[in-house]
């Protein structure tokens, strides 16, 4: 059975829709146990991965740390949009089992981050972009919880186990992720998973299926250098709500995509916010440019 990964290398050009991922034939229906699992895991990570600074005995940043974030300013001020700037990201970070809480560690370790140090350092190098210094791209840390096969998530435990890494990530047939969050002007939201996207699930048995999330502040980098300017250590301000497919999410919230049918009680229902919204299947974008795209983020060229 092809999974949410295969699905999207098979022809990144086409198309891929919400309704026509894979169901799996092992995932239960609605049960005590998913609400128990679900509940778990949001608690299981009360606050957003974060980097650090090394510092020196007077507080400064040690230049390890320091030549990084040159290094990262530079490659994304060459870039004249931002696709060219997830796919440079999408390419040199890559997942596995580190955990890196420094900047220079991540870097270190890009072939292999865990999902929190990744999406870190992403949106460490994406507030640098041009979009984003001229403000019309904000970036926000997301938390998912989303639908895998009890196979996969052996798997992936497996591995993580062998690298040393956290392992509370997976439970049974959901798993915990963290994303980055890309924000226009219009404060639409789209959540951006190194060339791939999730959207508004129309099956919650589907492998991939986002069952829960909650957007958040960026964790900053207080980096007092004058070799970076204020949008290194200050991010743009969100606003408390956001645009995701059409439907109201409050910031720093847990909120559950669940139907009725399999409410989870102690999360929020994201139809408190969207009382009228209707589930429209709309289509995934399978690349960068088609994200670029949807989000209608202006290139170099078209900036102010």
């Amino acid at each position: 059975m092809a999974t949410y990964e295969q699905a999207n290398e098979v022809d990144e050009a086409s198309p891929l829709y919400a309704n026509q991922l894979p169901v799996l034939a092992d995932l239960t229906p609605t049960t005590d146990s998913l609400q128990a699992k679900l509940k778990s895991l949001t608690r299981q990570y009360p606050v957003f991965a974060s980097l650090h600074l090394h510092l020196d005995g007077a507080g400064a940043p040690r230049p390890c740390c320091l030549a990084v974030l040159s290094s990262l300013e530079a490659t994304m001020s060459s870039f004249p949009d931002l696709t060219e700037s997830l796919d440079w990201v999408s390419k040199t970070f890559k997942w596995g089992g580190h955990r890196c809480p420094f900047v220079c560690e991540a870097n270190t370790h890009k072939e292999a981050l865990d999902c929190g140090s990744r999406s870190c350092i992403a949106m460490t190098a994406l507030r640098m972009s041009e979009p984003a210094r001229k403000g019309s791209l904000r970036v926000a840390g997301v938390q998912m919880i989303r639908r895998c096969s009890r196979q996969e998530g052996n798997r992936w435990l497996k591995s993580f186990e062998r690298a040393h890494g956290d392992t509370k990530w997976v439970s049974d047939d959901i798993s915990f992720h963290q994303v980055v969050g890309l924000v226009n002007e219009k404060n639409e939201v789209m959540l951006w998973d190194f060339a791939r996207m999730y959207l508004y699930p129309l099956d919650m048995n589907a492998e991939g299926a986002l069952l829960a999330m909650r957007v958040g502040k960026v964790p900053s980098l207080p980096v007092d250098h004058p070799s970076f300017d204020h949008v290194v250590s200050e991010p743009l301000p969100l606003p408390h709500m956001l645009q995701f497919e059409g439907r109201q999410v409050p910031l720093g919230q847990w909120v559950t995509l669940l139907p009725p049918s399999m409410r989870v009680t102690g999360l929020k229902d994201i139809t408190e916010f969207n009382p009228n919204v209707p589930h429209v299947p709309r289509p995934l974008p399978p690349r960068n440019d088609a994200l670029v795209s949807c989000l209608n983020i202006p290139n170099r060229d078209e900036l102010p």
